[in-house]
């Protein structure tokens, strides 16, 4: 346990999946704000062991926003004793507990996740939900969508810039036209996901990817014992 302790990295991606789903169970089953100190810490400490890669804040980025106004706009429309009032608004502070919660619950889980996920290679990753009898088709959607959105993106990027060098509108007034980009780009890039997946047919494609076939050491069986005693006890020590 030890091991599993000092590198997360160094264990098999069918455990780190595992990890990821685990954890990602025992935050969501956090049901008391008494417990945010302890859900966060956990993940702080998830993150610490697991070294993702650089890049890793940036990711975070959207999700602290999202917690950041559920923290801030969910009390004001909040019923009972008011924590600080702003004229005719009243921050609740029933509210403000049950929102930091909310919060807690939706980064702790994002960085988690993350932060186990995101140093796998694609196919290290899609090896390792094979290896946990996760069925073939649900594998090779998730495959066909992690190879294609790298290159929507750069399609995306290049219809933005086409599209700046025309003279294209900006601000709010552009969302339709960046709607109608997006949905050509999504079409474009369908079409030649089934162009490649027959291709791949075509060469014998048709057990899937090879599952994760690592042997489990000990430290990915210690891992797991931790995960799930720290899931269970998110679970059952709330207040």
């Amino acid at each position: 346990m030890a091991e599993a302790v000092r590198d997360i990295a160094a264990l098999a991606p069918r455990t780190r999946v595992l990890l990821a789903v685990i954890l990602a169970f025992g935050a969501a089953g956090t049901r008391h704000p008494a417990m945010v100190p302890i859900l966060l810490a956990l993940a702080l400490i998830i993150v610490a062991l697991a070294r993702p890669p650089s890049g890793f804040g940036r990711k975070l980025r959207a999700p602290g926003l999202l917690a950041l106004g559920i923290v801030a706009f969910l009390p004001l429309f909040g019923a009972g004793p008011a924590l600080i009032q702003l004229g005719p608004l009243s921050y609740c502070a029933d509210t403000a507990a049950t929102a930091s919660l909310i919060a807690a619950r939706l980064l702790a889980i994002v960085a988690m996740v993350l932060a186990l996920l995101s140093g796998l290679p694609d196919l290290h990753l899609i090896a390792g939900l094979r290896g946990l009898r996760v069925p073939i088709l649900l594998c090779d959607l998730a495959l066909l969508t992690l190879r294609y959105q790298h290159d929507l993106r750069v399609e995306l990027g290049r219809a933005r810039l086409a599209r700046a060098l025309r003279g294209g509108r900006n601000g709010w007034r552009a969302l339709p036209d960046f709607g109608a980009m997006l949905a050509v780009l999504i079409l474009r890039t369908l079409r030649r996901s089934e162009r490649v997946w027959a291709a791949m047919r075509a060469r014998g494609y048709h057990n899937g990817l090879g599952a994760d076939n690592v042997p489990l050491r000990v430290a990915d069986f210690g891992a797991i014992t931790l995960a799930g005693l720290a899931a269970l006890s998110l679970i059952g020590l709330n207040p």
